[in-house]
């Protein structure tokens, strides 16, 4: 059985699936999975560029929406010298992150 059938299986017609999973290329996703071995199962890897490839060519209708890149560690950062959680900083690391999305950095 493949995986659209599998997919057939759990989703209606025109459903929707929705993953949020992390980017093994993501240098923060690296150092924190160094910094935290024991926090996975040994199998437990993120998604590679090759696998996001192959997802778009097994569905017809794959859509892929990258983030948090820059926003996550600027956000933890600026919680530390600004109190308002719609600040400039972060809305400097969206606008980073929106761009990034546009280039082969999204992966």
């Amino acid at each position: 059985m493949g995986y659209r059938d599998e997919r057939n299986k759990v989703l209606s017609t025109n459903g929707v699936a929705i993953f949020i999973e992390p980017l093994i290329d993501n240098p923060l996703g690296k150092l924190i999975r160094f910094l935290t071995p024991g926090s996975r199962t040994k199998n437990e890897r993120p998604l590679s560029r090759m696998q996001i490839e192959h997802a778009n060519k097994l569905f017809s209708s794959f859509e892929h929406k990258f983030f948090n890149l820059t926003s996550v560690p600027i956000g933890i950062a600026s919680s530390f010298f600004l109190r308002k959680p719609d600040n400039i900083a972060l809305r400097f690391a969206n606008l980073l992150d929106t761009e990034f999305s546009k280039t082969v950095l999204k992966y």
